[in-house]
């Protein structure tokens, strides 16, 4: 759905810094996912490998949004062009 979504918005703007609206769309809602299903379960209370993964891969998807939430600001604002 990322990949249709994002096609969607490069044939509507034509700008590839708004690739971003795709990924706020499909993977904030995971992330929220994952950091409720991760309170819930008991089994992760110790370290384990499961445990170290879901924090790497709950790190990547947020930093990848704070990117991602960084360049719609700046084609907001103007400072990267539309092209």
């Amino acid at each position: 759905m990322t990949r249709i979504s994002t096609i969607v918005i490069f044939i509507l703007w034509a700008n590839v810094h708004l690739f971003g609206i795709a990924h706020l769309i499909w993977w904030t809602p995971l992330l929220v996912y994952l950091l409720k299903s991760y309170q819930l379960q008991e089994k992760f209370r110790q370290w384990s490998f499961v445990r170290v993964w879901h924090h790497l891969l709950c790190a990547t998807i947020t930093v990848s949004l704070l990117f991602d939430v960084r360049d719609i600001y700046l084609v907001i604002t103007g400072v990267k062009a539309m092209h």
